[in-house]
C-alpha cells in the first residue's frame, strides 16, 4: 500500500501571496492539485464574502479535496482560512485521507497586501481585506512565511523542507 499524500492548508489575508507560493509548488511536487478559494467564488459569479458563500465556498473546495485525497492526490488547499473553525473543518473532514499535514501561514503587511490585491483581476473589496487582516485567527500551529521579507521561492523551499521533500 502506498503513503497517503500530503494535505498543505494555506491561510492567510488576501495578497501575502499564498497563491503565488502554492504555484510554484504545483510544479515540484508530482500529482500535486492546487485548490483555491478564489477560482470557486468566482465560478459562482461576483464575489459578496458573505458568511453564507464563504460556507459554501469552503465546503466546495473540502469536497474537491476528499475526491483528490481519495485518489492518491496531494493537496494544496489555498484560501484565506481566516477562522480556525474553517482549517479545523477542512482537517477533520479530510481525516485519514492525508499522510503529512501541514498549515502554513502566509503573512505580509496591510501594504502590501492592498498593492498586490490592487493588481488583481478580481479584486476583495477594501473593507473586507482590511476586516480579515484583523480579524484574522492565527493558527496554533503553522509554519509561518513572510512575504514581505523572503521571496515565494524562498517560502515555497520552506513548505517543501517542511515536507521532508
Amino acid at each position: 500500500m502506498s503513503p497517503r499524500p500530503p494535505l498543505v492548508v494555506f491561510c492567510g489575508a488576501p495578497g501575502c501571496g499564498k497563491t503565488t507560493i502554492a504555484r510554484i509548488l504545483r510544479g515540484k511536487i508530482s500529482g500535486v492539485v492546487h485548490i483555491q478559494t478564489d477560482a470557486v467564488r468566482q465560478m459562482i459569479g461576483t464575489p459578496k464574502y458573505t458568511p453564507p458563500e464563504s460556507e459554501f465556498v469552503y465546503e466546495s473546495c473540502i469536497a474537491v479535496a476528499r475526491e483528490a485525497l481519495k485518489r492518491g492526490r496531494p493537496v494544496l488547499l489555498d484560501g484565506t482560512f481566516a477562522q480556525s473553525r474553517h482549517r479545523t473543518r477542512a482537517f477533520s473532514s479530510l481525516r485519514g485521507l492525508y499522510g503529512r499535514s501541514l498549515v502554513v501561514q502566509v503573512e505580509c503587511s496591510v501594504d502590501t497586501a492592498r498593492r498586490r490585491n490592487s493588481s488583481r483581476k478580481v479584486m476583495v473589496p477594501e473593507d473586507k481585506l482590511n476586516a480579515m487582516h484583523i480579524h484574522f485567527e492565527a493558527p496554533y500551529r503553522a509554519l509561518k512565511v513572510n512575504t514581505d521579507m523572503h521571496s515565494a521561492e524562498e517560502c515555497a523551499a520552506l513548505v517543501l523542507a517542511a515536507l521532508g521533500r
